[in-house]
């Protein structure tokens, strides 16, 4: 059973599909796929330029609050959700599971020079 569910996982993400689940801030589903959600994108964007600028998660966190900024499930941005957005890869483009990486899934936010500043500073601390 649980070869065949990961058969079809791989099968869906092969063709670039969703599989299920809340998407991640940044991105709505449609048509079964990935797409960006310009809005949440934008404030994506927005952390991890001001993280690899030398801004703190908690700056960064108390800013979004004070403009009202709202996750998917209508609490307000905090500092630990600025921290798995900051950790998350997938707003690269890349998923990687059971040491595959898929590039078709989700389209990037970010570019991979910003990701190499941010994750350079997630591993210095």
């Amino acid at each position: 059973m649980r070869q065949k569910v990961n058969r079809g996982l791989r099968e869906s993400w092969i063709k670039g599909n969703a599989t299920g689940g809340r998407p991640p801030f940044g991105y709505i589903i449609k048509d079964k796929k990935y797409a960006v959600d310009e809005t949440e994108a934008e404030v994506v964007r927005e952390i991890f330029l001001k993280y690899a600028q030398g801004f703190k998660a908690n700056s960064i966190a108390n800013d979004l609050k004070e403009r009202n900024v709202r996750r998917k499930n209508g609490k307000l941005v905090d500092q630990k959700y600025v921290y798995v957005i900051l950790h998350d890869k997938r707003y690269t483009g890349v998923v990687a599971h059971k040491g595959e990486d898929y590039y078709n899934i989700f389209p990037p936010i970010i570019t991979k020079e910003v990701w190499n500043q941010v994750n350079a500073i997630n591993e210095e601390n």
